[in-house]
């Protein structure tokens, strides 16, 4: 075997190219009904939320997504489904909150346990342009490098994103929540999103409620 040929074969190996078969994503696509929804701002704007807890009617999205992300004043209002959503808790560093849906029906998803590792395929699901039906978005983590928050760190991902898809879940190949959609396409389309570290989003969601 010539050189080229051995590195050919040995290279893919070594940096774990091929070595598992990319996840089955359109599994993620059914997520879309009642676990999935859009959460409508002063009747015209849009977001992301997605489902937590069935009996308490948590839902979870991104801070800017209930308040503005300037002024950290509310929303006018916000509604699911036409359901008034009321705002149980708020952190601005993470940008991440904790809404409730009185009535919604809710089928929660899982949130991960183990953080993604740097080139780990993933899932970002979110209502792009305020559209009624989610998109799906594959990509990959990039870096864990601190994003444009500056206080704390998170995501890097490499993957299409839209305005709208803010606060949606990003997903790894076993459907678990492992981060939120938070920065990205700012209202046009855009290749690189940020999202929350799983130990922060897990370690949150904890202090404010049962995960």
């Amino acid at each position: 075997m010539n050189r080229l040929a051995f590195l050919a074969v040995v290279a893919p190996l070594a940096f774990g190219f091929g070595s598992s078969p990319s996840p089955d994503w359109t599994k993620a696509y059914p997520l879309r009904n009642h676990s999935i929804f859009k959460v409508t701002i002063n009747e015209t704007g849009g977001c992301t939320a997605w489902g937590l807890d069935r009996a308490a009617y948590l839902l979870v999205t991104a801070s800017h997504c209930v308040e503005d992300y300037d002024t950290q004043e509310p929303y006018d209002s916000l509604s699911v489904e036409g359901k008034d959503v009321k705002v149980i808790a708020v952190n601005h560093d993470l940008d991440i909150a904790l809404i409730r849906v009185k009535g919604l029906y809710i089928i929660p998803l899982k949130v991960a346990e183990t953080a993604p590792l740097v080139g780990s395929e993933v899932c970002l699901i979110g209502h792009g342009f305020g559209d009624e039906t989610p998109y799906l978005s594959v990509g990959h983590i990039a870096s864990m490098d601190p994003y444009q928050f500056e206080k704390t760190s998170g995501y890097v991902i490499f993957a299409s994103v839209i305005g709208g898809m803010s606060g949606g879940p990003i997903l790894n190949s076993k459907l678990e929540v492992v981060s939120i959609v938070q920065m990205g396409g700012h209202g046009h389309a855009f290749n690189m999103a940020e999202g929350i570290a799983t130990p922060d989003l897990v370690e949150w969601l904890r202090s404010v409620t049962t995960v």
